[in-house]
């Protein structure tokens, strides 16, 4: 729990850059008839540190990350 008290204003917005990227992602996929998964991995390739690395990655979205993917994995049956 200390790691999500001490995440301070640079974790809220490295959140709302995702949350904001993914959406605006997830729109222009649909529009072209992709899943909405490839904007959602467009936007985090975009973001990441492999290409502008507007958000670093530390604990917290380390953490979330980690959560995301148990969530996909439990839907996907694994």
């Amino acid at each position: 729990m200390s790691i999500i008290y001490g995440a301070g204003i640079n974790t809220l917005t490295n959140r709302g850059h995702i949350a904001h990227s993914q959406t605006i992602f997830t729109e222009l996929a649909t529009r072209f008839n992709l899943p909405a998964i490839i904007g959602e991995l467009l936007a985090g390739v975009l973001l990441g540190p492999s290409l502008l690395g507007w958000v670093t990655p530390n604990e917290v979205l380390k953490l979330l990350a980690e959560l995301g993917i148990i969530l996909l994995l439990f839907e996907v049956g694994l």
